[in-house]
């Protein structure tokens, strides 16, 4: 069994943590302690007062030991095969703060591309 304790104290602020870090069916989950990749198991993810998040059948596609990863932090990238139904209703909400999420990033880049906003000449600071 694959037993994640999360700092998390509520399902909302698990969504928001773990939406960058998941796609449609995967979950990066930062650990020092790995599984080998290939590794099937079952799992249960769990808020700060043990609150089940989720639970089900996963298998480990990447495990990580070092920072030098694209999430940054050592874990493993989990593949959730069967999910209960609560997992399940947990997979479309990190899908849809997924995607919130990602326009932000779009938006923010796209402000830093523009640069600084520039300042009108006449921009009523009292100069004439």
């Amino acid at each position: 069994m694959l037993r994640v304790a999360t700092r998390c104290s509520s399902l909302d602020q698990f969504v928001e943590a773990f939406a960058p870090l998941s796609d449609a069916r995967t979950l990066f989950i930062a650990s020092m302690t790995t599984r080998d990749p290939g590794t099937r198991a079952p799992f249960s993810i769990l808020l700060a007062d043990g609150t089940r998040v989720m639970r089900g059948q996963c298998e480990v596609l990447e495990a990580f030991a070092s920072p030098d990863n694209p999430f940054r932090r050592p874990g493993v990238k989990l593949q959730l095969l069967e999910l209960d139904p609560d997992g399940e209703a947990v997979v479309a909400r990190l899908a849809q703060a997924r995607a919130r999420w990602g326009e932000r990033r779009r938006a923010r880049r796209r402000a830093s591309a523009r640069g600084p906003a520039r300042r009108d000449a006449d921009d009523g600071a009292g100069g004439a």
